[in-house]
């Protein structure tokens, strides 16, 4: 039996949203028995499709226990030596990061063979990963222009934020170095919702790069935000504010933040769906990776979707049509990507399953028939 059937037509997810329709009735103890006797059936099911019920389902039963477990992946969770296999599986070998990065790269060194210098600010740089790739295409490219990289990333709970950027700003000089990019770096370690004032973190004039890829959709909406400067429709103007040159963002394509509850059920299952399917015939003969990765990444990812609500529901991804929206109201010009499709198809080199798609001036991570990333850009 396959994971991915479309539309939701499988008895386990019509019983899903069934069931998450009952809990949003206020029945919530005849929903809980028969989600636990939901649980104990999973074994006739095909293993991948039993693994993402069984989020789904441990996700509505926290959801009637008041759970507000889940949070920011990137905040709360494994080991950074767990974290960083599972990641370095998923960047590597399936294109669910990739996607992003080369899609926002090519057409950043397009910008940067233009200019004389610029200011990269990064929206949630992780470990960097991006930038060494950016790097090599520079190289291969010929264009070593100054870059300064301000990373902006969110405190960890372990603590250990500032020696991992400390880190990151030093690979990265390394990496550059060897390839002749005169590269300059520094972090801010705080969310970007509480930098009110971007222009202070600019360390010279130079025309402004941003990059947000997988970032914004964890900053909340105005309705939910502790305050409105912390709000994601303030996030977005003061980051308008900057006249960037470019601004790339990469976001999954699937409506989590504005949604009713029991609308929101059907809509991640569609995502998630497609998600483990792509991961279950990707990573074939990685199975405990995929199982990390499944649990790290994704699981915990649902587990907020699904179980939270108002500001402890942070995963608030959205679809491609409402970020233009907001980016256009904010001020700032389309820039079309489609030019790129045949550059990002052929980097990702990835199943006939995959295919990207160039529509509405953005690109489009296809897995099947469901879209699961967008990929867009901006100028001032």
């Amino acid at each position: 039996m396959p994971l991915y059937t479309w539309p939701l037509d499988a008895p386990i997810w019509q019983r899903l949203i069934r069931l998450s329709e009952l809990l949003a009735a206020g029945a919530a103890t005849d929903a809980e028995a028969e989600l636990r006797a939901c649980r104990d059936s999973l074994a006739t099911l095909a293993p991948a499709q039993a693994r993402l019920a069984a989020v789904c389902i441990d996700a509505l039963l926290a959801r009637i226990a008041g759970s507000s477990a889940g949070g920011n992946l990137y905040v709360q969770g494994a080991t950074p030596d767990a974290m960083l296999s599972a990641f370095h599986v998923l960047a590597t070998e399936t294109p669910l990061i990739r996607f992003g990065y080369v899609s926002a790269n090519l057409v950043l060194l397009d910008q940067l063979a233009r200019l004389e210098r610029a200011w990269l600010l990064d929206i949630g740089i992780g470990m960097g990963t991006q930038w060494s790739d950016l790097l090599q295409r520079m190289a291969a490219q010929q264009v070593r222009v100054p870059l300064h990289i301000t990373g902006v990333e969110v405190p960890a709970a372990s603590g250990d934020t500032a020696q991992r950027m400390a880190a990151v700003g030093q690979r990265l000089r390394q990496e550059a170095e060897v390839l002749r990019i005169p590269l300059t770096f520094d972090a801010v370690i705080a969310p970007i919702e509480t930098l009110t004032d971007l222009r202070r973190l600019q360390p010279r004039q130079a025309p402004v790069l941003v990059n947000a890829v997988l970032s914004l959709h964890h900053i909340l909406p105005a309705d939910v935000a502790p305050e409105p400067a912390q709000s994601r429709e303030a996030v977005l103007a003061r980051i308008c504010a900057l006249e960037p040159t470019l601004l790339t963002v990469v976001e999954v394509d699937s409506e989590h933040s504005e949604l009713a509850f029991t609308q929101r059920v059907p809509e991640a299952l569609r995502h998630y769906a497609a998600t483990f399917d792509a991961l279950a015939t990707l990573l074939p003969e990685r199975p405990d990776e995929r199982a990390l990765i499944e649990q790290l990444f994704f699981g915990r990812e649902i587990h907020n979707v699904l179980a939270c609500e108002g500001a402890q529901r942070v995963e608030r991804h959205q679809r491609l049509a409402s970020w233009q929206r907001r980016f256009s109201q904010a001020g700032l010009h389309v820039f079309d990507l489609a030019a790129y499709q045949p550059s990002v198809r052929s980097d990702l080199a990835c199943s006939d399953l995959c295919a990207v798609q160039a529509a509405d001036a953005a690109l489009r991570l296809v897995w099947r028939d469901q879209v699961l990333l967008s990929a867009m850009a901006w100028t001032s």
